[in-house]
């Protein structure tokens, strides 16, 4: 089965984080109200994500990554590293939000669209040297 949601990858002290989006990982981020894939999505670009709200999704997606970490990162250890509000943290946020948005399934139309039309029968007309007699 062909995953619907693209990776996430975030560097964070060095060290590369990666992440599939699950339904696991999504309702995590989703937890308490208007923590919805698509409110964060829309806070984001319209400016109006809270920092602390950025921090807290980008330690997650830390956490899943390396669950055996010896201890957590919390949303006060991001802040702390990232210098908080700023650019980085939106685009990194924005760049979260966007890998848990699932991939449309491609529709027959457009599928057939994509198809290579079949290759025409070339037809040639051969001249007999002939006199028209009409």
């Amino acid at each position: 089965m062909a995953s619907i949601w693209n990776d996430i990858e975030i560097e964070y002290k060095g060290k590369t984080y990666k992440v599939r989006p699950t339904m696991n990982f999504i309702n995590q981020v989703e937890q308490g109200p208007g923590n919805s894939i698509t409110m964060l999505y829309h806070r984001v670009t319209q400016g109006d994500m809270p920092t602390g709200k950025a921090c807290e999704v980008i330690a997650l997606v830390i956490n899943f990554a390396d669950p055996d970490r010896k201890t957590p990162v919390d949303a006060e250890d991001v802040l702390e590293e990232t210098g908080g509000i700023g650019i980085d943290i939106m685009k990194i946020l924005q760049t979260i939000l966007l890998a848990c948005l699932p991939t449309p399934k491609e529709s027959k139309t457009t599928a057939n669209a994509k198809k290579k039309p079949p290759k025409k029968a070339v037809t040639s007309t051969k001249r007999t040297g002939r006199k028209s007699t009409g």
